[in-house]
């Protein structure tokens, strides 16, 4: 898990299918030493996890990817210059189980990345 060391949630809010999180990176992470020494960016594989991690904890329950249909990286996350991010999850049950999801992780007003993805709820973290 990244919460509380990569990131903290500082609001987070789940309704009418939608959730709403502001997250707070923390610039002396580790990982930000190793991506990049001098110009630290935030790796898309933790951008992820993030939603992933908010998405249990706004669900109360476990998930797992099942499919991305659609990733992108619009522009980098400097956690020295733009710690605050706003995370909205847009979510419709499909299936018993499968949840399909839209999401955006902002800084500002510009978009950094964008997720559609279908997660399945699981009883085993």
């Amino acid at each position: 898990m990244l919460k509380d060391t990569l990131y903290t949630i500082q609001t987070l809010q789940n309704s009418d299918n939608a959730i709403y999180a502001t997250l707070l990176l923390n610039p002396t992470h580790e990982i930000f030493s190793g991506h990049y020494p001098e110009q630290p960016v935030l790796p898309g594989a933790c951008a992820l996890q993030m939603i992933q991690e908010v998405m249990e904890i706004a669900f109360d329950q476990c998930v797992q990817l099942i499919k991305a249909s659609s990733m992108k990286f619009l522009s980098m996350v400097n956690p020295q210059t733009d710690p605050v991010l706003q995370l909205k999850v847009s979510y419709q049950e499909v299936e018993k189980l499968q949840i399909k999801i839209t999401a955006t992780l902002n800084c500002g007003q510009t978009v950094s990345f964008k997720l559609q993805a279908l997660y399945q709820q699981i009883m085993k973290c």
